[in-house]
């Protein structure tokens, strides 16, 4: 029908100033758009473009899991006709959840064939984050929202391409019986139940480390003299919330001259989550002459896959300085 928006109007300077309206005249849509959930059964006609054409889905490693503890979501495309032209309107969100991504922006798409209910799909995953639980109770993962063009027959047999991500719709040839038709997909929304982290058999060293951890404390020199330097660091390794963790504090005695760690972060992303190390080096340096001790160190860390804690020492040292 024919719609008009009236004049907006503003007061300036004790005037009343008004715009001009417009008249906009709103026609039937002609081209069928989709939005999908992620899997329907809706058939298609010959121009059209059916819920179990194309979908987003996403897909939760765990729905039941500890706080801290990693998962991984994947925003995925399953298509059985031509697509291009893929834009993320509604980036996923995350709220109450600490994200890292597991994808290379720069790389292309990586694609793979699943039969489905006996139908072929081209499947590729879009975006995929790890996720780490910031507080417990029931958390919710906001549906992902993609725009993309679908090619489909306009004849009553539709041609089917064997990879739907190729651009050969260019061609002249195959541009005779194509339409190229705005899709608009939208995944579902998955509730997760975060756990709290048990308070029985909580070590006083525990600082949050959630995952499978090694840790391990090197020194360079037991034996100096006065105004020389030591090193001494702290090597943190394994799968889980890593670059989240809290190390433990080293209380050197009060004869040394003590400056801020420098803290090393190599963490590595893959299909599985995220995983690596961290080292943190402190420096120190001894102001007078003696022999100190420095306290063995405590580390714990909680494993979800047993629901255990567990508790790794390392040695202490003793210092010789002398004058």
């Amino acid at each position: 029908g024919d719609f008009t928006i009236s004049p907006a109007s503003i007061e300036v300077g004790g005037k009343t100033i008004n715009s001009n309206s417009l008249k906009i005249k709103v026609e039937k849509r002609t081209s069928n758009t989709n939005r999908n959930t992620g899997g329907g059964n809706t058939s298609s006609t010959s121009d059209q473009i059916g819920d179990d054409d194309v979908s987003l889905r996403t897909i939760v490693s765990n729905r039941n899991t500890y706080q801290g503890e990693q998962i991984i979501v994947t925003n995925r495309l399953y298509t059985k006709i031509g697509v291009s032209n893929l834009s993320m309107e509604k980036s996923p969100s995350y709220e109450g959840f600490w994200s890292k991504s597991l994808q290379d922006k720069n790389n292309q798409l990586q694609q793979h064939e699943e039969i489905i209910d006996g139908e072929r799909y081209v499947v590729a995953d879009i975006s995929k984050y790890a996720l780490f639980a910031q507080k417990s109770g029931k958390l919710t993962i906001e549906p992902t929202e993609l725009k993309c063009v679908a090619q489909v027959q306009t004849q009553s047999k539709r041609r089917r391409s064997r990879d739907p991500f190729e651009d050969f719709f260019n061609d002249p040839f195959f541009n005779r019986n194509i339409k190229n038709v705005d899709v608009f997909l939208k995944s579902k929304k998955i509730d997760i139940n975060v756990k709290p982290l048990p308070q029985v058999g909580k070590p006083e060293s525990f600082t949050g480390a959630v995952g499978t951890f090694s840790f391990k404390s090197e020194i360079d020199h037991d034996t100096i003299t006065t105004n020389d330097a030591i090193n001494l660091s702290l090597k943190l390794s394994g799968v889980g919330n890593l670059e989240l963790i809290n190390p433990p504090k080293i209380n050197f005695p009060p004869d040394f001259e003590t400056y801020e760690p420098k803290i090393n972060n190599r963490i590595s992303t893959s299909s599985n989550g995220v995983s690596g190390s961290k080292t943190i080096e402190y420096l120190a340096i001894a102001r007078n002459p003696g022999d100190f001790n420095i306290d063995a160190l405590e580390f714990s860390y909680f494993n979800p896959a047993n629901g255990n804690y567990y508790t790794i020492k390392t040695d202490g040292y003793k210092l010789h300085i002398t004058k």
